[in-house]
């Protein structure tokens, strides 16, 4: 009996120091899983960080930009990262990261998508639209284009068509097949209130682009690739004689357009009616346009050269012209999210003197009146104001109450508000000369200088008119170290102009424009295929968005 008991005991004893030791080992093994997990996590971090340098470099100055970067060290290890020129709109991004034995890579492939608000745009006092038949298509349903690639693009659907007033609309909606016209909201994706004066800025900006070529009739040919797209402008009745191509920006100004033949065009056709009474508009045949075509009546332009010399001073940051001035504000755009997880709508208002404006919808409705859309907005008030008064602009983002998917407004509270009057270090504004930021955005969005790239010179300073302005906001964090610190949650540019320069504004001969679809024509917007035109127009550039369309991941010991 008692030597049955010490055997016992010693097997008891045995098991104890076995489970003791079996325990040590866990825990040893444990701790080397831990430790190999966080340098898996910091190996990503960097990869992560290392592209996001690269996309915002590729977003800014597009392929002209840097191609490599080696050996970057940073807080935990270093990345390679390498851009491969696979054409403007596609490219590969490639980063690898090293923390201690710990490799981490990422292959992403990019293309730009520039945002527009219909496949088709007809802006002017009488507009008749016709649809000939069912076998047309105007789709506002985002596409690759077509000659970088096949499918869907990766833009949400815009309008099929968008027209400057419920009159020109309801013309459309009327004599247009429902089913022939697709987008947001489906059939019959027909809206009004298109601000025309940007594409009235576009034109002008084409005129004095070096790729611009005007060819004589009969037309045909190949005007412009996806590598290297042109301006074509033409004048006077468009009738293409034979196969009509290219890619880029095609004017047809003060003539009649009859396109039955095979006429295919990548990027924008702009329909410009100026002196004459009327413009007929007969697309037909088997005429396809990848990106969108703008009908519109001229706005006529203002004379820049009399209108710049308006001095003015910055009290804080309060801009106070000192002669009697009229005075514009554009939203370049604006970006912020809630961690990823949704885009944080931001709402804007200007103040002017003791005056308060909401240009843009309440200041107090995150829905209706979000400027985080992708799309710039513009604001020119039509009276003048006097020497002294100052202009500020504040901002606000807005984040969902807990629980709420954000369909109504009171499901909204604000995130963060910021009054340029009140200045901060959450407020930068730029002149002409200054440096361009150097900060990335926040989860791959685009950076501050990508807004603002139209303005920056070969030098990398601001290049801005004497009479302009650019206020950036934060409206994410207060913590400038923070890596959602990026100023760019909302841009907006002020331009000045005296009240005593004569800058007349020329307005259109009255007349009509009559648009008119049949055969098996098709109008399909393509972000991608209006993104090619910023190699040659700075404000398209400006506008357009990087995208990564596939990316795969890899982690290695």
């Amino acid at each position: 009996m008692g030597r049955a008991i010490l055997v016992l005991a010693a097997a008891i004893l045995l098991g104890l120091v076995t489970i003791s030791y079996g325990g040590q080992q866990t825990r040893m093994a444990t701790d080397e899983t831990s430790a190999d997990y966080e340098y898996k996590v910091v190996a990503r971090d960097i990869a992560h960080s290392g592209l996001d340098k690269a996309l915002s470099d590729t977003r800014t100055k597009l392929m002209a930009g840097q191609k490599s970067w080696s050996g970057v060290e940073v807080a935990g290890g270093s990345y390679d990262a390498t851009v491969t020129d696979n054409m403007y709109g596609d490219m590969t991004i490639e980063v690898e990261a090293r923390t201690n034995d710990v490799v981490h890579s990422v292959q992403s492939n990019v293309i730009f998508e520039s945002p527009f608000p219909a496949a088709v745009v007809l802006s002017g006092d009488d507009i008749q639209s016709m649809g000939v038949g069912n076998g047309f298509r105007i789709s506002g349903m985002d596409m690759r284009s077509p000659s970088r690639g096949a499918g869907n693009g990766f833009l949400r659907p815009v309008y099929g068509i968008m027209a400057n007033s419920a009159t020109n609309a309801s013309s459309a909606m009327s004599n247009m097949p429902a089913g022939s016209i697709v987008g947001q909201g489906g059939d019959a994706s027909i809206t009004s209130g298109v601000d025309i004066t940007a594409y009235e800025s576009l034109y002008l900006e084409a005129l004095s682009s070096a790729s611009l070529v005007s060819p004589l009739p009969p037309y045909s040919g190949t005007y412009g690739t996806v590598d290297n797209p042109t301006v074509v402008r033409v004048t006077g009745d468009f009738s293409p004689t034979g196969n009509f191509s290219g890619a880029g920006l095609l004017i047809i100004e003060d003539g009649d357009v009859n396109i039955s033949g095979s006429f295919d065009w990548e990027g924008l056709v702009l329909i410009r009616r100026v002196a004459v009474p009327n413009v007929s508009i007969q697309l037909g045949g088997n005429a396809t346009i990848h990106g969108g075509l703008i009908a519109m009546e001229s706005t006529g332009a203002s004379s820049s050269t009399e209108c710049v010399d308006v001095p003015f001073s910055i009290d804080g940051i309060q801009t106070v012209p000192q002669v009697p001035f009229a005075v514009r504000f554009d939203v370049l755009g604006a970006a912020i999210s809630a961690g990823g997880a949704y885009d944080m709508p931001v709402t804007s208002m200007v103040h002017l003197g003791t005056s308060d404006e909401q240009p843009w919808g309440s200041y107090a409705n995150p829905i209706a009146a979000n400027l985080n859309t992708g799309t710039r907005f513009e604001y020119e008030p039509d009276q003048l104001f006097e020497a002294g008064t100052g202009i500020t602009v504040s901002a606000r983002s807005w984040s969902k109450l807990p629980s709420q998917n954000g369909d109504q407004v009171s499901e909204w509270q604000i995130s963060m508000e910021q009054n340029s009057a009140a200045g901060g270090s959450q407020l930068t504004v730029l002149r002409n000369g200054d440096n361009v930021p150097d900060l990335s955005g926040y989860l791959d969005q685009a950076s501050a200088a990508s807004f603002v790239a139209e303005y920056i010179g070969d030098d990398g300073t601001m290049h801005l008119a004497d009479n302009q302005t650019i206020y950036l906001f934060e409206l994410g964090t207060t913590n400038s170290h923070s890596a959602a610190w990026d100023m760019q949650d909302l841009v907006v540019l002020v331009t000045l102009a005296r009240a005593d320069a004569g800058c007349e504004v020329v307005a259109s001969t009255a007349g009509s424009i009559s648009f008119e679809m049949g055969g098996s024509a098709a109008v399909q917007f393509s972000g991608e295929a209006i993104a090619k035109l910023g190699q040659v127009l700075p404000s398209v550039r400006a506008s357009s968005k990087v995208v990564v369309a596939a990316q795969k991941e890899m982690t290695a010991n």
